[in-house]
């Protein structure tokens, strides 16, 4: 299945705790982002749900349309002034290999956090625990 010009949804399960389970909320290529500057590319946003108040941090990156973030890469990191989004992206087996990395939404929830928390939030994509398979 060619995955370009596509929605991929995957809505998973995360606990909050020191070193938990993350979890992906969305990752869309979306053709508006096609000309999406590259100093705005790798940012970190943070929103909130309305009806659960749970975190919502997302970026805007470049991956190739056959790849994708597991569940099993992501782990949330909280230490005293930092929460760190941890996130491994890796080839979907089956798809092409070499495809061009477009800009893609990816976005993931870290619920346990208070809005009134005042520690910085980062994203690392070299931290996560690599996976494999689709």
């Amino acid at each position: 299945m060619q995955i370009r010009n596509s929605l991929i949804v995957t809505l998973l399960l995360l606990t909050g705790c020191a070193a938990s389970r993350g979890s992906v909320f969305t990752a869309t290529r979306d053709p508006a982002f096609d000309t999406y500057p590259q100093d705005k590319l790798d940012k970190v946003s943070i929103g909130w749900l309305a009806h659960s108040g749970t975190m919502a941090v997302s970026t805007i990156t470049r991956i190739s349309p056959s790849d994708w973030v597991p569940r099993s890469s992501v782990v949330i990191r909280e230490s005293n002034d930092t929460i760190l989004v941890c996130y491994s992206v890796v080839h979907r087996s089956g798809q092409p290999v070499g495809e061009p990395p477009v800009a893609t939404r990816i976005t993931f929830l870290v619920p346990g956090i208070q809005r009134d928390d005042s520690r910085k939030v980062l994203l690392s994509s070299t931290c996560g625990s690599a996976s494999s398979g689709a």
